[in-house]
């Protein structure tokens, strides 16, 4: 019997052992699966043509799915595509912009149709710049038709400009100005026994006073006030010209929305009906038919090619010299390429790159509030090496290029800035945390040995027993030095006094249109213009622009076009992403999280960390 029993326990455990084995087998068999689906729809896309024989008269669409950045974060590995491991899509500006200005003047394309409906917006000087690009498109005659379920501020400005505006019966938009507010957490941390010791220099230098302070700073409320106001009239004005409505028309709308409101039943969709900011309100079925009436299609719909699917051959210009253009998209930090930041080492890499293929001159393209402060320099060092080589550098800024972002700029024989940029922030940003009461509260106590009081100052900017004064005055000593070095490169490279500088400086951000007055700017422009610009400088008439970036393995390639491809065919267009305040909390301890400067000092600005 005791035998039976054994003989029988042996096969139940064979059996939950080769269960097992399955069981661990299954991510395998799956990621096996996947790849071959991969390989097998590369395979099929390439034979049928990823792109079809699109008939006459089709709209180019476009449907703005997340966040407008300068540069969209690669796909890393299958977690990206199976488990959305990227909390926010990403829309990469320039690729949507090359796209309408292509369209132009493709005789297939009859309009522009875009779908706003999950558009979480951008910085201020890349929606404008998504509006010229639609105003150019617009100057062939072609039709731009915008749709929304509920329009955003953000969204509303690029609808604007469309020959027809139409929401959701049930839809609308909400017009409010900007709002800048931040959590403020010194009774916390005097709660959790934490002691926070600051030291950034700057009366401006803003980006971590949320931990010294109950309440905002009045020079950051100033700040604030004065970068808010400018950009938001740029953004109102523009509106306005858009629309036909008269000066100062958003703003009493605005003002009066409450009332508005109730005059109108609480109906949203109605008030902007009324108030002119829309012209139409639909259904999707009536949408539907609308859009099918406009770009007649078969049985399956209207007539469209997604912009993901769109491609047009642009003529070879042979024997033509190579300029050389390097973004530097995010926060700046310290080591190789990582998603969603500029990591210094591979910026320098890219550039060296480039002078050793000989370009004839390089547009650094900067879309960063910075960062690690010995990352920056990495990149500006590399570029003045360059610079020394005699290859032009022309600086583009995007949406944000402040704080460590400035500094790898101002070494550059030319730097533009769109009118709304923000930039500046000459300053520099840095921490200490003292825990040794709050792990006290909790039992623990740091003991041990130290060769020197000044031992492992820059391990970590989180300190479990009290720093002593030696080692406040090493971090109060370096800091002070890198501001100096800060006013001074910005001094010596500006061609502006040092009394200047400062009066500038003290960690202060400025849009485009002031840095320009001050001198820290050459030129307002746009990408495009510094280009031109660079050819220029290098006496160039026969020339491409060839970005460089980091050299990616076939297989995330495929990875990239099957997310595309699965994207494309997708038909849920139409469903809103909505961010609570643990996305904002989560964002927020990223960033700092990714910084990893050598000595946890950095030329950071927080205020730019925020996409309105």
């Amino acid at each position: 019997m005791f035998k039976h029993i054994k003989n029988s326990s042996i096969k139940i455990f064979k059996l939950l052992g080769r269960g097992l084995s399955l069981l661990l087998l299954l991510p395998r068999i799956l990621f096996s699966l996947i790849f071959l689906l991969v390989i097998i729809s590369f395979i099929y896309v390439s034979i049928a043509g990823y792109q079809k024989d699109e008939p006459k008269d089709s709209a180019l669409y476009i449907s703005l799915d997340g966040y407008l950045v300068e540069r969209s974060e690669n796909i890393n590995d299958l977690n990206d595509i199976l488990f959305n491991q990227r909390q926010i899509n990403q829309l990469q500006k320039s690729e949507i912009e090359d796209v309408i200005s292509k369209a132009k003047n493709d005789s297939r394309i009859k309009g522009l149709v875009i779908n706003f409906s999950n558009f979480l917006g951008g910085y201020p000087a890349d929606l404008l710049s998504l509006n010229e690009a639609i105003l150019d498109f617009k100057e062939s005659d072609k039709v731009f038709i915008a749709y929304s379920d509920f329009y955003s501020q953000s969204s509303y400005l690029i609808a604007s400009l469309a020959n027809k505006i139409i929401t959701h019966t049930q839809g609308g938009l909400f017009l409010e100005g900007y709002s800048s507010k931040r959590i403020y957490m010194k009774e916390l941390m005097k709660n959790l026994g934490i002691e926070v010791i600051q030291l950034s220099y700057g009366n401006y230098k803003s980006a971590l006073e949320n931990f010294t302070l109950s309440e905002m700073s009045e020079e950051d409320k100033i700040q604030r006030t004065e970068l808010n106001n400018f950009i938001w009239e740029e953004i109102s004005d523009a509106i306005e010209a858009n629309r036909g409505f008269k000066e100062g028309y958003v703003k009493n709308v605005i003002m009066n929305m409450d009332t508005i409101l109730v005059n109108n039943a609480g109906n949203w969709a109605e008030f902007a009906l009324k108030k002119g900011f829309v012209d139409e309100l639909m259904n999707r079925k009536e949408l539907e038919n609308y859009l099918n009436g406009q770009f007649p299609g078969d049985q399956e719909g209207w007539n469209f090619i997604d912009y993901r699917n769109y491609d047009i051959k642009e003529t070879e210009i042979k024997d033509a010299s190579v300029i050389a253009k390097i973004i530097v998209s995010g926060p700046i930090v310290d080591g190789f390429e990582s998603n969603g930041v500029a990591s210094g080492e591979t910026i320098s890499a890219l550039i060296r790159d480039a002078v050793k293929q000989d370009v004839k001159a390089i547009v650094l393209r900067v879309s960063s509030p910075g960062g690690s402060a010995f990352a920056s320099e990495l990149i500006r060092e590399q570029l003045k090496e360059a610079k020394n080589e005699g290859i032009p550098i022309v600086v583009s800024m995007g949406g944000v290029a402040a704080s460590g972002g400035y500094w790898i700029s101002v070494s550059s024989d030319h730097i533009f800035a769109e009118e709304t940029t923000i930039t500046g922030s000459i300053g520099v940003a840095a921490i200490l945390f003292n825990a040794e009461e709050a792990i006290k509260k909790i039992g623990l106590k740091e003991d041990g040995v130290s060769f020197s009081p000044v031992s492992g100052s820059f391990e970590n900017p989180i300190f479990l027993s009290k720093p002593n004064e030696q080692m406040i005055s090493l971090y109060e000593s370096t800091i002070h030095g890198l501001y100096d070095n800060f006013i001074h490169l910005v001094s010596e490279e500006r061609n502006l006094s040092k009394e200047e500088v400062e009066s500038i400086g003290q960690g202060r951000v400025w849009v485009g249109k002031d840095a320009k007055r001050l001198g820290l700017i050459d030129e307002i422009g746009s990408l495009k213009d510094a280009e031109e610009t660079a050819a220029n400088l290098a006496n160039l008439e026969n020339y491409i622009v060839k970005e460089f970036e980091q050299k990616r393995s076939p297989f995330l390639e495929y990875l990239s076009f099957f997310e595309n491809f699965i994207k494309i065919n997708n038909n849920s267009e139409f469903k809103f992403k909505k961010l609570n305040i643990n996305y904002y909390f989560n964002n927020f301890f990223n960033n700092l999280s990714i910084l990893d400067d050598p000595r946890s000092i950095y030329y950071l600005c927080y205020e730019c960390l925020t996409i309105n």
